[in-house]
């Protein structure tokens, strides 16, 4: 009983290289540490696996290309398609992106390149409702918040000067534009 015991346990020894993914312990994935990437709604055209190296970075061992849907933040305009890596699953962190589906992607940037795991909001869209319906809000109020916050701070403009005395001309040039010229000063606007 003690050889096939022994016999048992050496072999386990001899196993795979094992993987065990963990948002908590690691404090999450970089996404949520500030490594802010690419946040889109897209579509998997298709899914590479990698072959592994001795120095195979964490989320690298599969290749996605995916289609750009939506846009929602940190991609070039003119980008219409985008490598996200990430892992195999089981237990490496991975995304199991499939052919033709799509996806809510929210990726980490690490020298260049995109990853997501399973730490960060990356999901199937029929599993994105509320972040999605939350994401498309944001989007599609920032322009007008942004202008609602330049107003706020165009409210009330500082005119800087010196000790010294001092004139300041102001022309209103048309509903948008202000001239300004300060003694000993060209004009700016």
């Amino acid at each position: 009983m003690r050889i096939v015991l022994a016999i048992s346990l050496s072999l386990l020894s001899f196993g795979s290289v094992a993987f065990a993914c963990s948002c908590v312990a690691s404090g999450g994935c970089p996404a949520l540490g500030g490594q802010a990437g690419p946040v889109f709604l897209g579509t998997v055209l298709r899914v590479t696996d990698l072959l592994a190296t001795d120095d195979s970075a964490f989320l690298s061992s599969r290749r996605a290309r995916i289609r750009v849907d939506e846009r929602f933040g940190g991609l070039a305009p003119d980008l219409r398609e985008v490598d996200v890596y990430t892992g195999s699953g089981g237990g490496d962190c991975g995304i199991a992106f499939k052919i033709g589906e799509a996806y809510l992607v929210d990726a980490f940037v690490e020298k260049g390149v995109a990853h997501a795991g399973i730490c960060s909001s990356t999901r199937r869209i029929d599993a994105a409702g509320v972040l999605l319906r939350v994401l498309r809000q944001r989007r599609d109020g920032l322009v007008r918040e942004a202008l609602s916050y330049y107003a706020f701070l165009a409210s009330e403009v500082e005119i800087h000067a010196t000790n010294a005395a001092e004139s300041a001309v102001i022309d209103r040039v048309d509903d948008h534009t202000v001239e300004m010229i300060r003694s000993g000063q060209t004009p700016s606007t």
